[in-house]
Order: structure tokens, then sequence, then C-alpha cells
């Protein structure tokens, strides 16, 4: 069985593959801490900004401390960079001290100039003054900005007021780690997610301001449930799979994902099979974030209850992180008739650095690598803007893929994965 550490340490493995698949499964499952930091500044040290990892705007998820932070400026000022500094540049922005920030301030906005250009170089300010505002605002006033967020979401006029739900995010994570604020955080939690959530809004007047519902409360309670991690709340974040909305079923994901745990996962297992489709979808997913002992065995019991191919290959690919021999093997017997599917990739990934880390021979070791390689090839010659084959069938440019969908850059990664925004 691979432990934590494992898989932290092999963020600085010489195998490109083994990297990257073990940045995916160590943000993935929330075990990344400074240990995780350190190994993933080795990586990029020896490989440079892009050469490390394909998907490093997941390093945002690991802390910074002073040195770590003094550590990534330097590699940010090198020469030479082959693509995406700027994601490096976000986890600094994110992660740093305050304090440091405030120091390097000049450095930070003209390196935020150079690598997102004129169309964003205040990006780079506005995630300063953030950090400020933040870092300067008493717990109290921070807490009273969170009640009057949902009411700033529901008046917004854009589908999803993207500045206010980062802002009550950042709110959410900075009191989580306030023991005196955990009270305050849960008991609205607890209310929030309980609200009555029409299923579709009235229509609006013209010139009247929209009507303020339910949905972002409960969004938010949702962000509070996950980060503390409030176990009790999880047949209620199940409930709300139900709104079929794109943003909380990822939301409720997500929250789920963070509380990392087998017992969450047994909590909604008698509910799964008379779910709808993309509440099972979902639920499927969170699967990915979790390896313990007895995952395996009930993601064998889902698999089970499964017809709908779809979702038999999001199930597989979550069995495919578990460390058990038998998970192996399920995965490997899927992927042999499944090898041809784009979501095979994550699988074939899993698989490969398992066994690479384990010191274990497997017959289609060769054949996991090969696939992976193909599919990073084509992601870097995406990256880099080099010519590459069409896709067979047409892409319509309005058309935007789901979160969970295939990136249609053609990378064989899903959407979040691969393109998506920052922040989207």
């Amino acid at each position: 069985m691979l432990l934590r550490e494992e898989y932290i340490a092999a963020l600085a493995h010489e195998d490109p593959i083994v990297r990257n698949d073990a940045l995916d499964l160590v943000t993935r499952c929330h075990a990344g801490g400074l240990d995780a930091t350190r190994q993933s500044l080795r990586a990029l040290e020896e490989h440079g900004l892009f050469g490390a990892f394909h998907y490093h705007n997941s390093l945002r998820a690991f802390p910074l401390e002073r040195a770590d932070a003094e550590k990534l400026l330097d590699l940010l000022h090198k020469p030479n960079h082959e693509a995406s500094p700027h994601l490096a540049l976000e986890w600094l922005l994110a992660k740093a001290p305050v304090d440091f920030l405030r120091e390097h301030r000049r450095e930070v906005l003209r390196l935020g100039k150079e690598f997102h250009g004129p169309f964003l170089k205040g990006f780079a300010q506005q995630r300063l003054e953030e950090r400020f505002r933040f870092a300067d605002s008493p717990h109290a006033e921070l807490l009273e900005r969170l009640d009057q967020l949902p009411t700033k979401c529901s008046l917004d006029k854009s589908s999803y007021p993207r500045t206010f739900v980062t802002e009550a995010e950042t709110i959410i994570e900075i009191l989580g780690t306030n023991p005196d604020f955990r009270g305050e955080l849960e008991s609205r939690a607890n209310a929030w997610i309980a609200l009555e959530i029409a299923e579709e809004s009235p229509e609006i007047a013209e010139g009247e301001p929209p009507v303020l519902d339910n949905f972002w409360p409960a969004m938010f309670g949702v962000k509070i449930a996950g980060t503390l991690r409030m176990a009790h709340t999880v047949p209620t974040l199940v409930k709300l799979l139900g709104l079929d909305s794109d943003y909380m079923s990822e939301w409720v994901a997500d929250a789920l994902a963070e509380m990392n745990s087998i017992h969450t996962l047994q909590a909604w297992e008698e509910l799964y099979p008379h779910l709808e489709w993309h509440e099972r979808l979902y639920l499927g997913g969170t699967c990915e974030h979790i390896s313990e002992p007895g995952v395996d065995a009930f993601l064998e019991r889902l698999l089970e209850s499964e017809d709908d191919p779809d979702l038999i290959e999001h199930l597989v690919t979550a069995l495919s992180i578990q460390p058990s021999i038998r998970a192996t093997q399920i995965a490997a017997d899927y992927y042999r008739e499944n090898d041809d599917n784009p979501e095979a990739q994550e699988i074939a990934e899993h698989l490969y650095t398992r066994h690479i880390l384990l010191g274990l021979d497997h017959p289609d070791l060769n054949l996991w690598r090969e696939h992976c390689e193909k599919m990073q090839a084509r992601l870097t010659r995406n990256r880099l803007g080099l010519p590459h084959p069409a896709p067979a069938v047409p892409i319509i440019a309005s058309a935007v893929p789901g979160r969970n969908d295939p990136c249609l850059c053609g990378s064989g990664k899903k959407y979040k994965k691969c393109c998506l925004p920052t922040g989207a």
C-alpha cells in the first residue's frame, strides 16, 4: 500500500509521468503540507517551471513559508521560461506570507505585468490588495462581510459573481483556521444549507432588482461544511445535489472530498442507486479524493449497482487510485477494453505511477507509459501553440465544456484540470 509520504516524495521523481500524477493525487486528496511544498520546489528547480509539472496551478494548494517564497521568487526571475510562469506567480500571490509580499511588492508587480501582459497587468495588483486587505481586517469584521456576501451575489446581474464568490471562499478559509470563530461558522453552515431553495427563480419585472433567494447562502454553507469537515451535514449536502446546478454540484462534491474519509462515502452509499445521473456522477467523483482501507470495496459495491457506461468509467477511474491488488486488477482489465477512451489516460497514469513507486512489474506497464507519453506530448504541443492535428469533430467556438467534460483543446484531460480559467 502506498503511503501519503511516498506520493509526496514522488513530487520530485525523475519520471515526469510519476511527478504529474503524484501532484494530482496529493492535491486531490488534500494531503499537501510544507513537505509537499519543498518537494515541488525541488522539482521546479531541477526541471523548470513548465517542465516539472503540466498542471502546476495545483501547487497553489500547498503552503509557503518565507524561505519557500524566496526560493519561488528566485525561480520566477530566471530567464528563458518555457511557458506558464504566471501559474507559479499565482502560487506566490496566494500563499506567500503577507509581510513577504509587502516587502517584495514592486518585484511581484513587475513580474505580474511581464507574465500576464497588458490585458491582465492589474492581476497581481488586485491579488496583492486582496491579501493585504484580508490580513489587515479583524476576523469579526470578516465574519460580518461574509454575512453580506449572499445578498451581494443575489443582486449581481451575472450568473456567477466571481469576485464575491472568491471573497467568500477566502474569508471562510481564513476564519476556518481560527478556533474562536469555528462555532460561528458552523452555525451559519447548518442554517444556510437547510434553507429551502426554489427550483426556478420568479421572473423579474424590467428595472427591478433580482429576487433574493437562498441559493448563495446554501453555496457558502456548503463551502464552510467542507472547510470545517462537518461530517454530520453529509445527508443534507447530498440533497442539494438534487438542485441540478453545476455550481452547487461542484461545491458539494468538493466539500465531500475535503472531508476525506471512508465514513463520508458510507453516509451516502444507500442513496446512490436512487439518485439522478448527474448526482451519481458527482458523488462518484468524490471517491477519487479518498484513498484509505475500505474505499476499494466501497467502489466495487457501487459498480455492481451501476449500468451506465459513463458512470462505470468514472467509478473505475476512482478505483484506479486505490492501492489494493483487487482494485488494480479491475482497473487494468477495464483499461485493456477501453484504452481508446480519453478518460482512460487517468487510469493509465494512476496504475503506472503506483507500479513504478512500488517497484512492481505488470504486463501492461509499457502500454500505460506509452499512453501517458502520447497524451502528455499532445498537451505540450497545445500548451506551446505548436501545430497539431485537428480534432475529428469540429469545435464550435462559443461552446464551453462543463468542468468534468473533456477539454476542447484535445489534451484528453477534463476541462477543470486543463484549460479552465483560474478561479472558475
